[in-house]
């Protein structure tokens, strides 16, 4: 799985600037919401939405 095919509110909707920061928070706030789905039984991850394949 790529991160590129994500919500990106699964990441916080952090600013992707490659900035150290940015991207530990960005992967904290996905770490997060893979947590809970996972806790919740939900493993599914949505289709990209500009038709790429994952």
């Amino acid at each position: 799985m790529q991160p590129d095919i994500l919500p990106s509110e699964w990441f916080g909707d952090v600013e992707h600037t490659h900035g150290a920061i940015d991207e530990a928070l960005g992967f904290a706030n996905l770490l997060i919401e893979l947590s809970c789905r996972g806790r919740a039984g939900d493993v599914s991850v949505p289709e990209p939405q500009d038709g790429r394949a994952r």
